[in-house]
């Protein structure tokens, strides 16, 4: 009898195994090639086994008296898969794999003849075939982290599949609470499994006699079994496993720790250097994200991921020619990799190549045609480009995909450029109807029936914005966001008091939440926030500290702080805060940035520059770098590498009026007045009505001997100085000096 027992367990841990190599090895062929670096593609139990499935689960059921047998999982990367089809065919081929399972062995059955009832196997057998059509019935349900659930899943829209997904952490546990607490339910299910076993000719008794052996024989060793899988499991694909569970939970640290063990046991696990990069780039640190990219690389050469998620990497340092560099690379492993064609098309739209970036959404597009983001994308393009009616269809196309997406505000901006208001109005309406709780989009449709001075009905949607508001707040009285986001409203609309009411509301709704808390970081953050908003300096600056000194890691409190001591002249102070925000994001290059010109205010000229090419480094792309590090070194009197820095970001932003009125300056005291003069002229040009671009002129002039001249535009420049500083320079400045006795100088002046 023990053997009945000892050869249903085997039999199952093969049936376990052929449902989840089912899954490993549909992936492989969709596109998940991963599955086999993970070493899903074997028949090897240990490969499959899972902490809760393996472990938790059977011993539940044995201490309820339930059919106790390990389960087991494989995780597959769903955007490595070729498309919904694919997605689709990886959940159905668990349960074939034991449809398959229960045909072969049932023809054992159909086709055999004389048995004897007496011998161990045949018990078994008809047990297995009966327990692999329950659980293909049970996989089938459509409850999400069920197979059944996971063929349909890529079929619903994006907004289902969100709050489905939410629920599928509890899926099991719904599952066995509905079989146990709903018995017609569960009774419905053996009745099916009773008919098709019959359909089989499944003798009923024999599977009876197996079920029964089985339960009185099954505890110790189904215990055993249990031990030696955890015992035996699989060490490093334990700890992946865990890694990417603390990824999906946020906790990228956790998660980082637990692949540096993983990398530990096994170097060249490509796939624990690829998740310990794509941790490390959700938390910030890009350097260190690119290093374990490029070690993925190094391991797996044709790794499209990799190579994707290190473009991401260097997007967000700006390099974007490298990172368009890197998508090629996957699409060329990958050719129909979806997100490596989108992605390439928001750097080539970063470094204004619209056609090209257009290109690449439309192959986007072509793979999954109902894919939102890329619709949106090009639409972005194409407004660029000024082919307004073809970005409102590439909108109106994401908006129809899905209704939620981003791409229902660029409609509307578009709609109002068009003078299309009653349109825009009817993409309010309808967004609406499905979501009639959003304040915004009430806000938003008010402010365009004021453009048509319909201003009763721009009040009253005005009105339900403020309710959706009043609702939230009444739902939840101590959530300090809703009077937050009720207060912005109301100073939108020019109703001051109300909104000053609304923030005290909110500081007060902070502090119920910190008397029962006082250690939430969070909500001292936001009450921060709200006391820098009113212009409460101290006490935010106190706010802040208590923040970090909860939790000294939280980097926007520290950097918060350092702008509130630059605002207090407190520049020591201010620079401990930015260095102790870089601790914990060093590769952060606004708060380099931000650093520098606090030193800068400090004149602290050399250590500024020193700050500013870090964020260069991180990020060179950006003009406002190069300007402030030429203003740096112009401090320093160092006037040739001040031109240089301008002329970078010229190159990177041609009319940016800032950088040709410094480089011009930066000219003067070089005594290249003709150069300094076609600068202060390119600046006219961008803005003409830029009183220190004519100011400078009138200096370049007066440098040249050419008096008219200068003080024509001197004159041009106290005209549109409206709050006379320039006036008040002119009677000193000594770049003046040579027309300073000039009677029109003299008259201009007084």
């Amino acid at each position: 009898m023990w053997l009945v027992a000892v050869f249903i367990c085997l039999g199952w841990i093969v049936s376990l195994c052929l449902h989840e190599f089912g899954h490993a090895v549909v992936a492989y062929w969709g596109g998940d090639t991963s599955v086999k670096d993970k070493g899903y593609l074997t028949l090897n139990p240990l490969k499959y086994t899972d902490p809760g499935l393996s472990l938790m689960l059977p011993l539940f059921f044995l201490l309820i008296g339930g059919i106790a047998l390990p389960g087991g999982a494989v995780y597959i990367n769903q955007n490595r898969l070729r498309d919904r089809f694919w997605k689709s065919a990886v959940s159905a081929a668990g349960p074939f794999a034991n449809i398959i399972v229960v045909l072969l062995l049932s023809l054992l059955f159909r086709f055999g003849q004389n048995w004897d009832i007496s011998s161990f196997i045949f018990p078994s057998l008809a047990f297995l075939v009966v327990l692999n059509i329950y659980v293909v019935l049970i996989n089938l349900l459509p409850i999400p982290s069920l197979d059944g659930y996971g063929i349909i899943e890529p079929w619903l829209p994006t907004h289902l599949q969100r709050q489905f997904n939410q629920f599928s952490k509890y899926g099991i546990w719904f599952l066995i609470g509905l079989l146990w607490f709903v018995r017609p339910f569960n009774q419905f299910l053996w009745g099916i499994t009773d008919t098709v076993s019959n359909f089989l000719l499944i003798p009923t008794d024999l599977a009876f006699l197996g079920e029964r052996i089985f339960s009185r024989y099954s505890l110790y060793i189904v215990v055993v079994l249990i031990a030696l899988l955890w015992i035996f499991r699989d060490r490093e694909s334990d700890l992946y496993r865990q890694g990417s569970q603390l990824i999906s939970k946020g906790k990228y640290q956790e998660a980082i720790a637990a692949f540096d063990r993983v990398i530990e046991i096994e170097t060249n696990y490509a796939e624990a250097w690829y998740l310990r990069g794509y941790a490390f780039l959700q938390s910030g640190q890009y350097q260190a994200a690119l290093s374990s990219y490029d070690k993925a690389i190094e391991i797996k050469p044709e790794y499209p991921e990799a190579w994707h998620d290190k473009g991401v990497v260097l997007r967000s340092l700006g390099r974007h020619e490298a990172a368009i560099s890197c998508y090629d690379k996957a699409i060329e492993i990958q050719p129909e990799f979806l997100l490596a064609w989108h992605n390439r098309g928001i750097d080539l739209y970063e470094l204004k190549r619209y056609e090209e970036a257009i290109a690449s959404y439309d192959k986007a597009i072509e793979i999954e045609p109902k894919y939102a983001e890329a619709w949106m994308n090009r639409g972005n393009a194409l407004a660029i480009l000024h082919l307004d009616e073809a970005a409102v269809e590439a909108y109106n196309k994401a908006v129809q995909i899905q209704p939620e997406s981003a791409a229902w505000i660029h409609l509307v901006k578009m709609l109002q450029k068009l003078q299309r208001y009653e349109e825009a109005i009817a993409v309010y309406d309808k967004k609406l109807q499905l979501k009639p709780e959003d304040p915004d989009a009430w806000y938003r449709r008010g402010l365009i029936l004021a453009k048509l001075q319909r201003e009763q009905e721009a009040s009253q949607s005005y009105e339900n914005a403020i309710a959706c508001y009043d609702r939230s707040i009444k739902r939840n009285q101590n959530n300090p966001q809703n009077y937050y986001d009720l207060g912005l409203l109301l100073e939108k609309l020019q109703r001051q008091t109300e909104a000053l009411e609304c923030y005290e509301a909110a500081i007060s709704a902070s502090d119920r939440i910190l008397s029962r808390q006082p250690k939430d970081a969070k909500t001292s953050y936001q009450k921060a926030c709200l006391l820098e908003k009113l212009q409460l300096d101290e006490a935010a600056l106190t706010a802040y500290e208590q923040v970090t000194s909860i939790q000294p890691d939280f980097y926007q409190a520290w950097y918060n702080q350092g702008i509130i001591l630059t605002k207090m002249q407190q520049y020591d102070r201010a620079i401990y805060a930015y260095d102790k925000a870089l601790e914990t994001i060093p590769e952060n290059s606004s708060v380099w940035f931000i650093r520098g010109k606090t030193l800068a205010q400090w004149q602290r000229y050399e250590a500024a520059r020193e700050s500013y090419d870090r964020a260069i480094a991180l990020y060179p792309e950006f003009y406002g770098f190069w300007l402030y590090r030429g203003n740096a070194v112009y401090e320093l009197e160092r006037y040739e590498e001040a031109i240089a820095s301008y002329d970078k970001a010229i190159e990177l932003k041609e009319d940016c009026t800032s950088a040709w009125l410094l480089r011009g300056i930066a000219l003067i005291k070089l005594e290249q007045y003709e150069a300094a003069n076609a600068c202060c002229e390119k600046a006219i040009q961008i803005e003409s009505n830029c009183p220190d671009a004519w100011y400078n002129q009138a200096c370049c002039y007066a440098l040249c001997g050419e008096a008219s001249r200068a003080i024509k535009s001197l004159q041009q420049a106290l005209k549109l100085d409206t709050e006379e500083k320039l006036r008040e320079l002119a009677k000193t400045d000594p770049d003046l000096e040579a027309i300073r006795e000039h009677p029109l100088f003299q008259n201009l002046l007084n």
